[in-house]
């Protein structure tokens, strides 16, 4: 029997697997998307998702993209997406936050748009585990010992953080910036990972 293409990881995929599994171990789910079952074009040949679940080491569930950065976005740029959610997710909140983003990984190729930190969707439907939400700020790394970008055959590929805004948080961006973003929430408290 035949693999669907689409299953099939691109030697830039497997590199970038790699890379992550290297740091945190391999993902305990690997979920693939098939473009030709979208409801609308994708432009993107295959994108797959690594989910590392929240454990009794650590109370955070990353999810990252491999196959964004198969196409340039039209600033030239490359780019993977991390997301992540504080708590226990069960196998069907693990899926629905992998096709959130997936969705969200096609976003720049379907608009001939780029990406980048400090960017922002002002209206990216519902997000996942953060009711309320619609709104999703993509943003450096959290801290110095995350990775900004990794390199593949001469290409950079810049990892962009996303995270869900409030409206409250969306105007603190909107005001006065990010060091106004970041004073308000550590003035708040905050978690940027926890359920809003």
């Amino acid at each position: 029997m035949d693999r669907n293409p689409a299953s099939i990881p691109s030697e830039r995929m497997k590199a970038l697997y790699q890379h992550f599994s290297n740091k945190w171990g391999e993902p305990e789910h690997l979920i693939w998307f098939d473009p030709a079952l979208a409801d609308s074009g994708a432009a993107l040949e295959k994108i797959h998702i690594g989910v590392w679940p929240a454990d009794d080491e650590c109370d955070v569930n990353t999810f990252i993209t491999f196959g964004m950065s198969e196409k340039e976005m039209s600033s030239g740029e490359r780019t993977e997406v991390q997301f992540a959610v504080r708590g226990h997710l069960t196998d069907k909140e693990i899926h629905q936050g992998a096709k959130f983003l997936a969705n969200i990984s096609e976003y720049p190729f379907s608009n001939n748009l780029s990406l980048d930190w400090w960017h922002r969707l002002k209206d990216a439907g519902r997000v996942p585990f953060f009711n309320g939400c619609t709104k999703i700020l993509f943003r450096p790394p959290f801290s110095e010992s995350q990775c900004k970008d990794a390199e593949w055959k001469g290409d950079i590929i810049k990892f962009l953080f996303l995270v869900p805004l409030t409206e409250t948080e969306n105007e603190a961006l909107s005001n006065g910036g990010p060091d106004s973003y970041h004073d308000y929430m550590h003035e708040n408290d905050f978690d940027l990972l926890g359920h809003k």
